[in-house]
């Protein structure tokens, strides 16, 4: 029996067609709108990393920091120079010049195989750190606190021994001088003014010593001349060696404007100054200096016959062919360069048994100032442990002094490192013949090697 056929059976195939329209339609749709939603969100994306990249930019705009350390040694890079280089302030002197000139000698073979770079005193240590200059040959004054952490470039340098004692006398109008000395600021001192070179061991001095209304700083010894001469103020300070050779300030004093304070204010052993992080050059350096004293104890004098020049072999030299007595034949001996007569050098007398100790003075020892905490290194190692390691060489004299002293030595350096306990001590001897103590220190089994 034949069924009606319904109206939807009758349609489906249209039906389906719309069905099949309108889905694609709502697909359509809705690619559209996810196209939208991605590119407004990848627009999004980039705009971020586009300002995180500008953040970036703006975060390292600043200038970087010098690039990795260049290990090529001082001496080497000296030898295909082919001169050295010595940094010099204009108060430095025909002493230093000579200086300069001996260590050229010995490292170049030439006594004129040298270049003087002009510093001032407040860039002179940048100019050392930054290798513009080898070395800085100028009244430089070995503190403690310099070699551990210069303040201006924040890092330590290296002293060779002391070429000559000095130290800051006032200079100036007679009635203010006394008062500058005195540290006298009332009645008739309450005019005085004081003139002072700025980064300097005077200026320091004069900053614990009076209030900063009572001094005026200059950026260089020749400026604070000229401020004593036109009266912006009425003292200033100067090393000793200055005064004596400088010849405005010695009219001066000839001419009755001037008088030279009695009181030496202040100690300033004066030294040759090298980086820290190459020992080989700073020990070159000061063997030069110790080659003057020697010439001077051994009655050798300049000889150009002796003197020797080996500039076209510099590449073959090593530190042990370096011939450190052309410093006294090319230029002559310590006395022969100091220009002065033995009676006018004071302190500055080859040794005859006299006595030698002579304090280095600390300078600025600030703690904000002079050092961070101590992570790495000995010093971190000592207090880490908790005890110092001291190797202490065996005496073979009668007593045993010098092994006596050493003990001693080693408590009181505890004692400065452990917070004031002495007895933080392990102790390490040695015979005196032997290099296991070197050995020793080299490998770290000890941290100091005494006696």
């Amino acid at each position: 029996v034949a069924q009606p056929v319904g109206h939807f059976e009758r349609k489906w195939k249209p039906l389906a067609l719309v069905m099949c329209v309108l889905l694609s339609l709502v697909a359509v749709g809705l690619s559209l709108t996810l196209s939208g939603v991605i590119n407004i969100h990848g627009e999004e994306v980039l705009q971020v990393e586009e300002v995180l990249q500008r953040e970036e930019v703006l975060e390292t705009s600043e200038p970087s920091l010098s690039p990795t350390f260049d290990p090529t040694p001082t001496l080497e890079i000296v030898h295909k120079r082919g001169h050295i280089r010595c940094g010099m302030t204009n108060s430095a002197g025909a002493f230093h010049l000579d200086l300069c000139r001996s260590v050229a000698a010995v490292l170049v073979g030439s006594a004129d195989g040298f270049e003087v770079i002009t510093t001032t005193f407040a860039n002179r240590w940048e100019h050392l750190n930054d290798r513009m200059v080898d070395l800085l040959i100028s009244p430089d004054t070995h503190t403690i606190g310099r070699e551990v952490r210069e303040s201006s470039t924040r890092v330590g340098f290296t002293f060779s021994s002391v070429y000559s004692y000095d130290g800051m006398v006032y200079i100036g109008n007679q009635t203010f001088v006394p008062c500058a000395e005195e540290q006298k600021r009332y009645n008739e001192c309450s005019s005085l003014m004081i003139c002072v070179t700025k980064a300097t061991t005077h200026y320091d001095f004069l900053k614990t010593a009076f209030p900063s209304d009572y001094f005026k700083v200059g950026s260089t010894f020749e400026e604070v001349t000229e401020m004593l001469f036109n009266d912006t103020c009425n003292v200033a300070a100067f090393e000793k060696s200055h005064i004596q050779n400088d010849a405005s300030l010695n009219n001066g004093i000839s001419d009755g404007k001037f008088i030279v304070g009695t009181q030496m204010k202040t100690k300033e052993p004066l030294a040759i100054v090298t980086r820290n992080n190459d020992r080989e050059f700073s020990d070159t350096i000061n063997w030069v200096v110790q080659a003057l004293f020697y010439g001077e104890e051994q009655g050798l004098t300049k000889d150009l016959k002796q003197c020797q020049n080996y500039t076209n072999n510099l590449a073959l030299y090593d530190v042990s062919d370096l011939d450190f007595l052309n410093a006294v034949y090319c230029v002559g001996n310590y006395g022969e360069i100091f220009d002065s007569s033995p009676n006018d050098r004071g302190m500055n007398q080859i040794n005859n048994g006299t006595g030698m100790l002579y304090a280095i003075p600390f300078g600025n020892l600030e703690k904000d100032t002079i050092m961070d905490p101590f992570s790495v290194g000995t010093l971190a190692k000592i207090r880490n442990e908790g005890s110092l390691n001291c190797g202490v060489i065996e005496s073979d004299r009668s007593g045993g002094s010098i092994k006596d002293m050493g003990v001693e030595y080693c408590h009181t350096l505890a004692a400065a490192l452990l917070n004031g306990d002495p007895k933080d001590v392990t102790f390490v001897t040695f015979p005196v013949s032997k290099i296991k103590s070197y050995i020793a220190l080299a490998n770290g089994d000890i941290d100091v090697l005494v006696g």
